[in-house]
């Protein structure tokens, strides 16, 4: 939510339809929200969203992602 009390929306416009038992292995977004498959440069399937919703998950009740170095 901004300072104006609107809701902010981000459009996540880089997804990529894997179909059936497929693998991706391309990437691109925030360190901070992503699977350690990904960053190891590893085969991932729709697992990794699950990993993001964690990590964005735990940084809206704490207050920051779970890694956070600073």
């Amino acid at each position: 939510m901004g300072e104006d009390g609107y809701v902010c929306l981000t459009d996540f416009g880089l997804a990529k339809i894997v179909k059936g038992d497929r693998m991706a292995n391309t990437y691109c977004g925030t360190p901070d929200y992503m699977a350690p498959e990904i960053l190891n440069h590893q085969p991932y399937d729709f697992a990794v969203d699950w990993w993001a919703l964690g990590v964005l998950a735990y940084e809206l009740v704490v207050g920051f992602t779970p890694f956070f170095n600073g």
